[in-house]
């Protein structure tokens, strides 16, 4: 499910919502598109050997997956901190930051423990995605979708619609341009589910926030408020 709506909806508007929803998939057409574009240069230069070479220097580009890590890192959280904050005070003292910093670090580090746990097969099954240089450009590319959609407008957004069309964009462009071995009914079947999945998330999500807000009855006005 996503954060995003499954806990500031329960906080937000309807019409909030609906500019969530908007933000959400033009986010994910914007990094579908992107990622279909530079997949597809990447590519072609793969093809013909310039700057991406089948051999490279993999302890560079492993300082850079360090670095273009963090940098996704921060983006992420300049999206997605409201999920935590919305619960906080407005004012918070050292201690109260220190206790909350350290509960996030355990969970993430439990997270982390388990790798991601099962939603990580959304990704390893993937092409390529965790040869290191191809996690750095996914990283970068990332990062710097999440920094625009941040500085375009205030509202938040999930930020793994924007992961998800990425994702997609970058199968379908090693699938068509670069003879990638994975057939191509089997890639767009991969699409297909991830929206599917995410959609159905969206769906529990808001349910479950009416559902915390005791008003089902703004139900037709949510709906009324998305589509239009």
């Amino acid at each position: 499910v996503s954060t995003t709506f499954l806990i500031l909806s329960v906080f937000s508007t309807n019409k909030t919502i609906g500019g969530m929803l908007e933000k959400t998939f033009i986010g994910y057409f914007v990094a579908f598109v992107s990622a279909l574009a530079i997949w597809f240069v990447i590519a072609e230069m793969m093809k013909y050997k310039i700057l991406f070479k089948e051999k490279y220097n993999e302890k560079i580009w492993g300082v850079l997956l360090w670095i273009t890590t963090a940098y996704l890192w921060s983006t992420w959280l300049m999206q997605d901190l409201a999920n935590i904050t919305v619960f906080l005070p407005p004012k918070l003292t050292l201690e109260e930051i220190l206790a909350v910093s350290a509960f996030l670090l355990v969970i993430l580090g439990i997270i982390l423990y388990r790798r991601g746990g099962r939603i990580q097969e959304i990704i390893t099954e993937k092409a390529d995605v965790g040869v290191v240089r191809s996690a750095t450009i996914i990283n970068l590319v990332l990062g710097t979708l999440l920094l625009i959609f941040k500085n375009w407008n205030s509202l938040p957004m999930s930020t793994t619609w924007v992961f998800l069309g990425l994702l997609a964009g970058r199968e379908i462009a090693l699938t068509q341009f670069s003879g990638n071995a994975k057939p191509y009914l089997k890639t767009l079947g991969l699409v297909m589910k991830d929206i599917a999945l995410a959609a159905i998330g969206i769906i529990v999500s808001l349910l479950l926030a009416l559902l915390a807000r005791g008003d089902f009855s703004s139900l037709n006005e949510l709906f009324v408020s998305v589509i239009g």
